[in-house]
């Protein structure tokens, strides 16, 4: 038996993944008052290759815009995102047929990407434009997105879900002075700071420093690194190079593979015959399934650690009993009932699983907490702020000690990222699953 308002998640679930064919179905009731909403505008990748995760996010947005605004909203002000819908005077067998097929509303995608819902079920009544925009994961299309959003006076941007799209937009909202809050992974959205962008997701120097801390807890002196040839691998095995020597870590052997290998194995055999205490691999998913299985058939007796991106069911579900004992940075997220009560995040983290798990809404991964996070930090610097950019973007970079999904935010002038190492944990694969690594 599905809950209400695990339901409402399905129906944003179908809507969003049926984008591509034109078709959504958006119930929303705003109950926040008749004050002017806050308008905020979301760029995600609802189609194309990310479009998994995109739509995760999107659907994570629409069940949180609803539930601030049943509580009330902002400053008795509703949040206006997918925008104000209702079912109201909709038949029960509709309701039934709404329930099954998430078909409430029909809508549709201009030529910009910008989704606008049209026309009720009965092609008669109207509803309020989405200020969403799908950048279909790639570059123009996301600028296409923020010059649509800065035409429609949105008072914020979130999204977009992709580095690439998001540092193409970057110009174009400093220009409109919008304060932009990214769920992408690159350091140099924020790195230098500018002054209208923020974002939620941690960068692989957060991942590699905890990492890192944690091999020198566990008094390892000697480490083995294999990475992926690409800018996302690569640019981890430079975080380890600059920063093991701040641990007490000598790197004994550093290799790289191409991601279309198929065979690791001469890599690992040359690591293996440099001794290290520990091996760390940082790759994709292909890459990092070989390197697991040709790290159990060359009888390695030291642990292998890989990276956050392969934590998902997908690996271990080519990697079989291969991962058994594998030691991964991930999000605390995939651990959450093993964290201590004194983790400061465990109340975020027990909140966002149960609205997920009864939501029927998918856990793996960090893509939706990123989401989960902007709007929320969003939500703290809306209050007074009449919808003025300026005032927001002033209290956003005055945030602090927030307690995300993601991680602790504790924005400044000098950081507009907020996060650190502790946003991570050290997992250990036991019985084809993930366990807090404990000594």
């Amino acid at each position: 038996m599905i809950s209400q308002s695990g339901r409402r998640w399905v129906v944003a679930s179908v809507c969003l993944a049926s984008l591509a064919c034109g078709i959504c179905a958006l119930p929303k009731v705003v109950s926040a008052g008749s004050k002017a909403p806050y308008r905020v505008g979301l760029i995600a990748a609802l189609t194309g290759p990310f479009a998994r995760s995109g739509t995760l996010q999107g659907q994570i947005i629409s069940f949180d815009e609803e539930f601030i605004n049943r509580e009330g909203g902002i400053d008795s002000r509703p949040i206006h995102i997918f925008g104000p819908y209702t079912s109201e005077n909709t038949s029960p067998d509709m309701q039934s047929q709404m329930r099954r097929f998430g078909a409430t509303h029909a809508g549709s995608m201009d030529k910009d990407g910008l989704l606008r819902s049209t026309v009720g079920i009965d092609k008669t009544r109207s509803y309020a434009d989405a200020l969403v925009c799908d950048d279909g994961a790639k570059n123009a299309g996301a600028v296409k997105c923020a010059e649509q959003l800065i035409e429609r006076k949105v008072s914020a941007i979130i999204g977009p879900s992709l580095s690439g799209p998001t540092m193409e937009v970057i110009p174009l909202v400093e220009a409109a002075r919008i304060p932009l809050i990214s769920f992408a992974l690159a350091r140099s959205i924020t790195e230098p700071v500018k002054a209208w962008i923020f974002k939620t997701a941690p960068t692989d120097r957060h991942a590699v420093t905890a990492l890192l801390q944690h091999l020198k807890s566990i008094h390892a002196t000697k480490v083995g690194v294999i990475a992926e040839e690409s800018s996302f691998g690569s640019s981890a095995q430079q975080q380890i190079l600059e920063q093991a020597s701040l641990f007490g870590l000598t790197i004994v052997r550093s290799e790289s593979v191409a991601p279309s290998s198929g065979d690791v194995t001469p890599q690992l055999k040359r690591i293996r015959d440099a001794r290290p205490d520990a091996v760390i691999a940082w790759a994709s998913l292909n890459v990092a399934t070989r390197v697991t299985k040709d790290f159990q058939q060359l009888h390695f007796d030291v642990p292998l650690y890989q990276g956050p991106s392969v934590a998902n069911s997908k690996h271990l579900e080519l990697t079989g009993p291969s991962a058994e004992g594998v030691r991964y940075v991930t999000p605390k997220m995939l651990v959450t009932s093993e964290l201590p009560d004194t983790d400061p995040q465990k109340p975020a983290l027990v909140r966002y699983v149960e609205l997920a798990k009864g939501s029927e809404l998918t856990l793996e991964g960090a893509f939706g907490p990123y989401a989960y996070d902007a709007l929320q930090i969003l939500a703290k610097a809306l209050p007074g702020s009449e919808g003025d950019r300026g005032r927001i973007r002033e209290t956003l970079e005055g945030i602090r000690g927030h307690a995300g999904v993601t991680g602790m935010f504790n924005f400044s002038p000098q950081d507009h990222n907020g996060l650190s190492a502790d946003c991570f944990a050290i997992t250990e694969v036991r019985k084809g699953s993930w366990t807090l690594f404990r000594r």
